[in-house]
């Protein structure tokens, strides 16, 4: 099971292989109904009081050398953890072209609202967002990790690919601002 921040800040919405059904429209829980979906080429804002869902693929391709000990299981955890990064990139994506639409910025966390921090070897990016995931948005998991044999592996090496189909949506524009003080409080 693939454990991002995304599965925490957002109700997780599971629809698996074994119930196939796509996902229907959630309803939007700003009351000018806007929200904004993720999409495979950036954030989309939608106008409505329902919001379609949008999915994309994300993929993992772990791979070793044959000489290497290493079982498929490991390999499978690489690229769930590989997973797990990228969805946590699509969130951040996410939230910050949402806050920054909606011109929500804020000096400090306000009431309601926890601090997350999203850092890399580049930048620190911090966001405010509700301290209900239900009010904030949905995650949406229509096929679960799924992995095979990665035949396009390089000579000598062993790989899988590893991936699954989700999708992500702001119901609520206003559960989510940026913050641009450096002392920002978690109240």
């Amino acid at each position: 099971m693939v454990s991002s921040r995304a599965r925490k800040l957002l109700v997780v919405d599971e629809i698996f292989k074994e119930n196939p059904k796509f996902p229907m429209p959630y309803e939007t829980l700003s009351p000018d109904g806007r929200s904004y979906i993720l999409t495979a080429d950036g954030v989309n804002t939608w106008q409505g009081s329902w919001t379609p869902p949008h999915l994309i693929r994300i993929a993992s391709f772990p791979t070793v050398r044959e000489a290497v000990f290493t079982t498929e299981e490991e390999m499978v955890q690489t690229g769930v953890d590989d997973i797990a990064r990228q969805e946590d990139r699509y969130l951040l994506r996410l939230l910050a072209a949402t806050a920054d639409r909606e011109k929500n910025i804020a000096n400090k966390v306000p009431f309601g609202y926890k601090l997350v921090k999203f850092e890399d070897e580049f930048e620190t990016v911090k966001l405010a967002v509700i301290d209900s995931p239900g009010k904030l948005g949905v995650f949406i998991s229509y096929l679960d990790v799924a992995h095979e044999k990665n035949h396009m592996a390089a000579k000598g090496n062993v790989g899988l690919v590893v991936d699954e189909l989700v999708g992500m949506i702001v119901l609520n524009p206003a559960g989510v601002f940026l913050i641009e003080d450096d002392d920002a409080n978690s109240n």
